[in-house]
């Protein structure tokens, strides 16, 4: 019956498998980011503030520029599958609420 409602349950499935991945890759990001400020003897903030400088070292250096703009972009994905996971959500409510 939900197949009716919202189109195909499998959209639903796979707007929360994106979320639970995003989430995941976020986290990855924040990892390495932490780690990367843990391993320089730098606080958090001290490396945010020289993600602007010269390119850190190729031993395994995290470049926190690209890390920054990973986690944006993430974000932006995110975003838009809460968007339209609430949009079908909506659908969903305003069918079985008789179109109120």
């Amino acid at each position: 019956m939900l197949d009716g409602l919202i189109g195909s349950a499998t959209s639903v499935g796979r707007l929360n498998e994106t979320l639970d991945k995003t989430a995941e890759r976020v986290r990855g990001i924040a990892h390495r980011v932490s780690n990367a400020a843990n391993r320089s003897g730098q606080s958090f903030g001290d490396a945010m503030d020289d993600a602007g400088g010269p390119p850190p070292s190729a031993d395994g250096a995290v470049d926190l520029e690209r890390e920054m703009t990973a986690l944006a972009n993430e974000k932006i994905h995110y975003d838009a599958s809460v968007r339209l996971l609430q949009k079908v959500y909506r659908q969903v409510r305003s069918s079985v609420q008789g179109g109120r």
